[in-house]
């Protein structure tokens, strides 16, 4: 998808404003590109994907100078972005006319000074699925009796009701990260759901969707016996309620949370992270 750039609005910039981009690049990190976050084995990615958003933006408005942003309009208006236009004061951004109920799997958040490209993020909204394969259990006694004591799914939920909600914005902690922390967000509970859901045998999926204001958030699927329960956080459906689609979760979990807006798009991933299905609702017009 092609981004335009205001370039005759990004140029008006006084000398004052030219010194100071000259000395930003020179004695910042500002002008530093954000590494896209895929996991937190790295610790300086755990700070999340807001926090690497507004890294090099807090020093740059404490200078009352011009902030241009260049993104795709869903990311403009996504929950994860608009917050941190909201928490970085930006003046100015620079988006695509794009249709809403486009998806887009990767994009690009470019942040400019003037005419300078201070900030580049990649958001991919693979970063919020944890990669198993890299996960090394650890030599942890307490963390290794869980495979004992989680022995049916009604194990791990009752587990993770003791999980407090915290936020962490566009990365995946691992299912270790989140039983030192005890602390989870959509995709921290499907994590971990998942993992312990593997293990005993049950083909596990996580569903991501998408709602009308472009906000994502993330349920785990279990295979049982030729139909499927689901979860949302550490709520995991009855097991006589048996759902013979991911739609149907999608559906009912929708109705389930009715303050929540309607979905417009969900993906679906299996263990292994691999895409198996991905449905965009009619009524948003699917392209």
């Amino acid at each position: 998808m092609q981004l335009t750039l205001k370039h005759k609005e990004l140029a008006k910039m006084d000398g004052n404003q030219k010194n100071l981009e000259k000395k930003i690049s020179k004695d910042t990190s500002a002008s530093e590109s954000c590494n896209p976050i895929k996991s937190t084995s790295d610790k300086e990615q755990s700070q999340g994907f807001l926090e690497a958003i507004l890294k090099p933006i807090k020093y740059l408005n404490s200078k009352n100078v011009p902030i241009y942003i260049r993104a795709p309009i869903q990311a403009i208006e996504s929950f994860v972005i608009g917050s941190a236009l909201m928490a970085g004061n930006f003046l100015h951004y620079v988006n695509t006319d794009a249709p809403l109920h486009i998806r887009i799997p990767t994009y690009t958040i470019e942040f400019f000074l003037g005419s300078q490209l201070i900030s580049s993020c990649v958001y991919n909204i693979k970063d919020l699925l944890f990669d198993f394969d890299n996960f090394v259990v650890p030599n942890d006694l307490g963390f290794l009796k869980l495979y004992e004591e989680l022995s049916t799914l009604e194990d791990i939920f009752d587990y993770m009701s003791d999980f407090k909600y915290v936020p962490h914005y566009g990365i995946a902690l691992s299912p270790y990260e989140t039983y030192l922390s005890g602390e989870a967000d959509c995709d921290d509970y499907a994590t971990f759901a998942t993992y312990f859901a593997n293990y005993l045998g049950y083909p596990s999926y996580k569903i991501v969707t998408k709602d009308e204001n472009n906000s994502n958030h993330m349920l785990g699927a279990y295979e049982v016996e030729n139909s499927y329960r689901f979860s949302d956080n550490y709520y995991l459906s009855p097991s006589n309620l048996k759902f013979k689609s991911f739609e149907e979760i999608v559906e009912y979990d929708t109705e389930l949370n009715a303050s929540c807006n309607n979905w417009v798009s969900y993906q679906v991933f299996d263990y292994n992270n691999n895409l198996v299905e991905e449905l965009f609702a009619t009524k948003n017009n699917k392209p």
